[in-house]
């Protein structure tokens, strides 16, 4: 077999010690592992993994300046295979992974750091080695799906029944999605009910404005914010969160 050269260190590597990206870059075993375990090669090209090396690098800075001295009070844990850390304080979470595989002693640790309020969708679902070949048919992975530029968009996190019901209660208190009770109740809901409906005659609105001849970009843009309010709740605190900390810290979010 003929022998590529590594795209990111530049060294010669034989079959063995060659791994193909989906676009057709090949690099070396002891890159790949570089990018730690939410990175696969099937899914993911050369300039997505460059991009997630920077990521990382911000990351790192990230943990070290704002999460690793936030207070554990903050922190909403969900621990399986990966470990899953959610600081309210800053509106950002992390996975916790190590270069090449699972955390250990002594590991060289990896922290993939999302923002609260770029959470998009997440949901239990059965493994599917179709989508990558390190998930096992039949097993329960939750997967957790991000707006934004992120390198990787989509988490494919080994989890079960028990874990999914803890993450997706946590969240949805997060973004208002849930019924509340107790005292003060009746005012959250109602006024949760109101932003709801505030949102569908938004949508109505720019239909009705496209119909008369409006601008189609910019009815598209408010049908698509309304509808991510109605589905995704409010985001606008944890926006302001993340903002907040970054910029205390003196770290830019873009790579």
């Amino acid at each position: 077999m003929a022998k590529e050269i590594c795209k990111h260190c530049g060294k010669e590597i034989g079959f063995t010690s060659q791994v193909k990206l989906v676009d057709g870059a090949f690099i070396c075993r002891d890159c790949y592992k570089l990018a730690g375990n939410v990175f696969h090669n099937m899914t993911s090209g050369y300039t997505a993994y460059e991009q997630l090396l920077r990521e990382q690098e911000r990351n790192h800075e990230i943990y070290e300046k704002i999460l690793k001295g936030q207070k554990k009070s903050e922190m909403f844990g969900a621990t399986s295979a990966w470990y899953l850390y959610c600081y309210a304080g800053s509106g950002l979470m992390y996975f916790k992974t190590e270069r090449g595989g699972f955390v250990g002693i002594g590991s060289d640790k990896i922290y993939n750091i999302y923002r609260y309020a770029d959470l998009a969708n997440y949901e239990l679902m059965e493994g599917n080695s179709s989508l990558d070949h390190r998930m096992e048919n039949g097993k329960e992975y939750i997967c957790l799906t991000f707006n934004g530029d992120y390198a990787v968009r989509e988490i494919y996190m080994p989890g079960n029944q028990s874990l999914y019901k803890k993450l997706s209660k946590y969240f949805n208190e997060c973004f208002g999605l849930t019924v509340t009770k107790g005292i003060g109740s009746f005012r959250k809901n109602l006024q949760r009910q109101q932003q709801d409906a505030m949102a569908a005659a938004s949508i109505a609105d720019s239909f009705k404005s496209v119909l008369n001849g409006g601008d189609k970009a910019s009815a598209a843009e408010n049908i698509t914010a309304s509808a991510q309010f109605v589905l995704q709740g409010d985001r606008t605190k944890w926006i302001e969160k993340t903002q907040q900390a970054l910029s205390g810290a003196g770290i830019e979010w873009n790579v």
